[in-house]
This record gives structure tokens, C-alpha cells and sequence, in this order.
């Protein structure tokens, strides 16, 4: 039980990779959750049988090594090299996992419980930290954070809010005591309307996405009227002492063409330069030829990994996309969809976050759906 408990934490602290560079710097829950897998591992090594590895997780592991293999010695890729960490981390994650995850994944829906609460817990630690630091809570100044300190990625930190918006509708789905159940709901308004006061179009979208299979399964109209009209009240209040700002901002976000022109601007840009550099550039080194961030893990795979490992990508998504119509499970398949969706907006496929989360969807693909 406790293993499986540190297992879960670690996998949480893996894909949220939030830094406590104010408790040191470059102390990352990423590292610490590694730290525990690579123990955890360790611990068991004499119960484990590489045999049993499923063939789709050793396809991953090819896949990994054949991407790091490439970016290594075609591009002479260094480890500082921060899209290589997260190519290694990813690669690191789903080797202990191919080995581990029948034994300490043999879970069921209330022990997610311990992920959805704790991940509550360091979200909003974290947003405490940015009220020490700036005077306020506003999504602007989380912007003004991500540019101004390395330590904070704007995109990890609102990924955890968008996957974890479903955790607690199974923990208000799952709990029978009332107090509890208006714990879970209260996160709940409490994710969603922080995703919503991003403004980020994306995050929304894919939050909405993730939450739709639960729409019959949870919600009732009477339920629905109240969720609505409580993130509402949320969002839009004095509270957060920008209310108009915050209204003029969200709504300038789907009125105006400006960010669309930019994304196919670069997607234009992207496939010129592919014809340049078809063998590829290496991972990251878009922002050393200050190209900017590619912002789409399909241009990162295009520009960065080349022909090679364009090919690669091909095989294994393609035969990973096969599979998804086979799939048991209705919420894990929208997760499924939610990653790719991210991904058009996003470096998100190919970071140890977006392996994680395609590694667990496969083998959780026939799990019992609510």
C-alpha cells in the first residue's frame, strides 16, 4: 500500500514538474518524483521480470531510444539541452513503469485520490509564492512570471490544472460523505475557473474535452446550472479586482485573428525551413537559431528531429491512433485526445509529461470506465 502510494505521488510529481526554486534552486518535484521511481525500482528488482514487458511499452522504449540515439549523434545534442532532459526523463519514466506498473498500478479509482488532493495542495502553494512575489493572483502576472523567471513554466503549471480537473469530479463521483463530496466539487470550481481566468484558448478547449465523458455520468441539469453559474461568480467577481480587464481579455482571445495569423505564419515558415534542413536541427536548437518557440510538437518533430524522426513518429502515433479505437475506456480515450490536442499548441508530445501521459492511457486502455 505505501509503495503504491509513493508510486502514485512520484508519477504526480513527474508530470507537473513544478520548481521550488524557493527552496533551492533548481530543486524540481520532477527530480524528487524520479528520484522515488528509480528507488522504487531498485527495491523491487529482484520480482521483476523484464519478460513480461508488453510489446507496446517496448515499442515506447525504441521509439525514445532511437530519438535520443539521433539527436545524440547527428546533432551532438548535450544533456543541458533542456527538450533532452525531457526526451531522457520521458525515456527514464517509461522504463520503470514497463517494469512496475502491473505491480503498483493495480489501483482503483479512490487512489487517485491521494494525487487529486495533493496536487490541489502544490497548485495552490504555488500560487501563494506568486502572491509573495508579485502582490497579486492574476493570470498576468503568472505571464510576467514565466518570462522573467526560468525556474516557471507557465505551460506545466496549467497542464496539471487541466488534467487534474477530472480527478475531482471522480473523487465527488466516488466519495459518499457530503463534506468530502463538496471538497472535491469546490476544486473542481476552483481548477476550471483558473483555467478559464488564463484566457488561453487551448487550456479551455482542452478542458472541456476531458471533462465531456463525465457530462451523463455526473451531472445532472440542476448540478450543471449550479457549477456554471458558481465558476462564473468565481471568474468574474471583484474578487480578483481586474473584472473588466479580465472580461475584455478573455473575449479579445476568440475575437481577434492575431494569434491565428502568428500560428500559420509559423507553420508556413516551419515547412520552408524543413525543406532547407531536412535532416532536422536537434532538439531545442529552434530558440539557439533564434527561431522563437515552435509552440506545436508537430513542428518540433518536422524542424528538430528531421526526416528520421519524422519517419519514427509516423510509425509509432500511427499505430498508437490504430489502437485507440479499440479502446474499452471512454475517459481515457478523450485524455488520449486531449494530449494531441495540446499538442498542436504546445511542445507537449514528446516531453516526459506527454509520454507520461500516453504511456499510462495504453495500459489503462480496458480499465473500467465510471
Amino acid at each position: 500500500m505505501l509503495q503504491r502510494i509513493f508510486f502514485l505521488l512520484a508519477s504526480y510529481f513527474v508530470f507537473q514538474n513544478i520548481n521550488l526554486y524557493f527552496i533551492y534552486e533548481g530543486f524540481t518535484t520532477r527530480r524528487i518524483g524520479l528520484i522515488i521511481l528509480v528507488f522504487l525500482f531498485l527495491l523491487n528488482l529482484k520480482e521483476i521480470d523484464f519478460k513480461k514487458v508488453s510489446k507496446f511499452n517496448f515499442r515506447f522504449i525504441v521509439f525514445l531510444v532511437f530519438l535520443i540515439l539521433t539527436n545524440v549523434i547527428i546533432f551532438k545534442i548535450e544533456l543541458i539541452n533542456s527538450y533532452f532532459k525531457e526526451l531522457i526523463s520521458g525515456l527514464l519514466c517509461v522504463i520503470v513503469f514497463s517494469v512496475l506498473i502491473k505491480k503498483h498500478l493495480n489501483f482503483n479509482y479512490k487512489d487517485l485520490r491521494y494525487i487529486a488532493l495533493f496536487s490541489a495542495f502544490l497548485n495552490f502553494f504555488t500560487i501563494l509564492i506568486q502572491f509573495h512575489e508579485y502582490g497579486e493572483i492574476s493570470i498576468f502576472s503568472l505571464r510576467i512570471h514565466n518570462v522573467t523567471n526560468p525556474n516557471f513554466n507557465l505551460n506545466n503549471f496549467f497542464n496539471g490544472f487541466i488534467f487534474f480537473s477530472p480527478l475531482y469530479l471522480l473523487g465527488y463521483k466516488i466519495e459518499k460523505k457530503r463534506i468530502t463530496k463538496l471538497i472535491y466539487l469546490l476544486l473542481f470550481f476552483f481548477n476550471v475557473s483558473f483555467v478559464i481566468l488564463s484566457t488561453s484558448r487551448q487550456a479551455i478547449f482542452g478542458t472541456l474535452l476531458l471533462l465531456f465523458p463525465f457530462y451523463k455520468n455526473i451531472f445532472n441539469l440542476r448540478l450543471i446550472i449550479f457549477v456554471l453559474s458558481l465558476i462564473f461568480i468565481i471568474t468574474f467577481t471583484s474578487f480578483f479586482e481586474k473584472t473588466e480587464f479580465i472580461y475584455n481579455a478573455l473575449m479579445s482571445r476568440f475575437q481577434s485573428s492575431s494569434a491565428d495569423n502568428y500560428r500559420l505564419n509559423k507553420y508556413m515558415d516551419s515547412f520552408i525551413f524543413f525543406k532547407q534542413n531536412i535532416i532536422g536541427i536537434g532538439l531545442g536548437n529552434s530558440l539557439a537559431l533564434e527561431r522563437g518557440p515552435l509552440e506545436s510538437s508537430f513542428l518540433q518533430i518536422l524542424i528538430e528531429t528531421g526526416i528520421l524522426g519524422v519517419i519514427a513518429s509516423l510509425i509509432f502515433y500511427l499505430n498508437y491512433l490504430y489502437n485507440f479505437f479499440y479502446f474499452k475506456n471512454n475517459i481515457i480515450k478523450y485524455f488520449i485526445c486531449t494530449v494531441f490536442f495540446l499538442s498542436i499548441f504546445n511542445e507537449f508530445l514528446i516531453s516526459c509529461s506527454g509520454i507520461l501521459l500516453l504511456l499510462l492511457a495504453y495500459n489503462f486502455k480496458n480499465y473500467k470506465s465510471i
